[in-house]
């Protein structure tokens, strides 16, 4: 192993050491006084959540294994779609992040959700259920070199030199809601590691960058262009609070020039009834397209006509559901921004 291995590694484990030592230092009181909003309200919606993914039969002596972690996971993205259509209607002045809010949004209104929603909610859930959780914030760059706000809410999950997860690893990115590029398993953190999802044959890594400010960097193997790429990119060297994250959810639904303010986003992962295979459907805009997860080709793709018809695709497709009159706006928002181009 060269110095330059060496260092990294070496910077990898003081910034997860640094984490834990800050976090209870500097938000140790707000922590304990957010555990105990979770250790008041989560069970029964964690219950009902659980019964929304098929997983009621989760019992209070179940171990908190890295295989239900990894089932939990594929089971919430098959269930929830990744969703813009609350802030792309814009009617309400606060999209609450208050777990029974989230709980309405998700699972009985079926209106689908974005990170901050959807993250929260898996965050508060694993809380519940006795995994050690960070909540952390990424910067979306998509292979880009910019540097733009943290308007990205994930998570880490810690399993302790102790835990007998097979995968060898101790710490590992769990993300539930990042559209079409999201890992579909909880990625490992260690160096060098790699998440194979056998479904979608796609491979996810945390890769280092120690000249960047965020150095970890999330990225997915592109196999037409043979490269890998980044996502998002973080930093384990600052700890995050629900205050933090309150922030970027508030930009996200407000500010004028916020892609979900603008634009109508929609994904999820869907089995194919004539193959046995998975595909990925897209909704931007006007625009649905059925997309391989292996390497983004668009097998099918058509325009949306009318607001009937969206309407209808959101719920037969997606299971998102709105009225008729949220569909007409959705529709008309859509239309007068395609004409503006």
């Amino acid at each position: 192993m060269s110095d330059t291995d060496n260092i990294t590694k070496k910077i990898c484990s003081e910034d997860e050491t640094a984490v834990t030592t800050d976090t209870k230092d500097a938000h140790g009181q707000e922590q304990q006084q957010e555990q105990q909003e979770c250790n008041d309200d989560a069970s029964p919606i964690v219950d009902q959540y659980l019964k929304a993914i098929d997983m009621s039969d989760y019992s209070e002596s179940y171990p908190q294994s890295f295989e239900y972690l990894c089932e939990l996971q594929k089971r919430h993205l098959d269930t929830f779609p990744f969703s813009s259509v609350e802030p792309r209607l814009g009617n309400k002045k606060y999209l609450s992040l208050d777990i029974k809010a989230l709980l309405d949004t998700l699972v009985i209104k079926k209106r689908g959700g974005y990170c901050f929603q959807q993250n929260k909610l898996f965050f508060v859930v694993l809380k519940h259920l006795g995994y050690q959780v960070r909540l952390v914030l990424g910067r979306v760059t998509n292979n880009k070199n910019v540097r733009p706000g943290l308007t990205h809410r994930f998570t880490i999950v810690d399993f302790g030199s102790s835990s007998n997860n097979k995968e060898g690893c101790n710490s590992f990115l769990v993300d539930v809601s990042f559209g079409s590029k999201c890992p579909t398993g909880p990625v490992p953190l260690e160096r060098g590691s790699e998440l194979v999802d056998p479904d979608f044959q796609r491979k996810f890594r945390v890769h280092y960058h120690p000249t960047d400010p965020d150095p970890l960097h999330l990225q997915v193997f592109m196999p037409l262009d043979e490269d890998w790429f980044t996502t998002y990119k973080f930093t384990l060297n600052t700890s995050y609070c629900e205050a933090d994250s309150e922030v970027g959810h508030f930009y996200s639904y407000q500010h004028p020039d916020a892609i979900f303010v603008n634009h109508l986003v929609v994904s999820k992962r869907q089995q194919s009834e004539e193959k046995n295979d998975v595909m990925i459907v897209q909704l931007h805009n006007l625009s649905l397209k059925y997309v391989s997860p292996f390497d983004g080709q668009t097998i099918q793709q058509e325009t949306i006509q009318s607001s009937t018809e969206m309407q209808r695709i959101l719920q037969d497709t997606f299971d998102i559901y709105v009225n008729e009159e949220e569909s007409r706006q959705l529709f008309a928002k859509s239309q007068d921004y395609l004409s503006g181009l």
